[in-house]
């Protein structure tokens, strides 16, 4: 479970930080921070993959 965790993307070349934020922040329209991140590494693209399971209580 992620809550209130923030994380940052950095450029390689540079080291600077391009983004930081929340995972809520991923998605389109924003969400509450709570649900299972998961995030794999795709080698052929050489890129990160980053989903999440949410569940809604009743």
């Amino acid at each position: 479970m992620i809550n209130s965790t923030t994380f940052k993307v950095y450029n390689k070349t540079t080291g600077t930080v391009t983004l930081t934020g929340t995972l809520g922040n991923l998605w389109s329209p924003a969400t509450g921070n709570a649900g299972d991140p998961i995030v794999l590494y795709d080698k052929p693209a050489r890129s990160l993959v980053a989903g999440a399971i949410w569940y809604l209580s009743r």
